[in-house]
């Protein structure tokens, strides 16, 4: 095999490694930097099967909250959704599903400031 073409052959090995690198070191600092607000929430079951009492989510680009299983909200915050982080923009259209009050204070403090 030629000279030029094992160059070849270890500058893309060398550069994929980088790129790989770098999209690990991205990945873990993405990870890392989650808002608090941010709850993960299983969707196997139905929300009232598990017990969750109220459902906070954008409609209209506002951050409205639900009683689990109601169709009318208890709560319109004022605060568009546009203007938060993306993350919790795309939790925020799948809609949070939360167990008991105080959760959804601690969740609404995050976001009314």
């Amino acid at each position: 095999m030629p000279a030029k073409s094992k160059k070849y052959i270890w500058a893309y090995i060398i550069s994929t490694l980088f790129v790989i690198i770098v999209g690990c070191i991205l990945f873990s600092l993405i990870n890392t930097t989650r808002e608090p607000a941010q709850i993960e929430v299983e969707k196997n079951q139905s929300a009232v099967d598990k017990g969750y009492k109220y459902l906070v989510k954008e409609v209209g680009g506002k951050i409205n909250v639900f009683e689990t299983g109601k169709n009318q909200p208890i709560e319109i915050l004022d605060k568009p959704t546009n203007i938060l982080p993306e993350y919790d923009q795309k939790l925020l259209k799948e809609g949070i599903y939360l167990e008991n009050i105080e959760q959804l204070d601690r969740l609404l403090e995050d976001y009314d400031d």
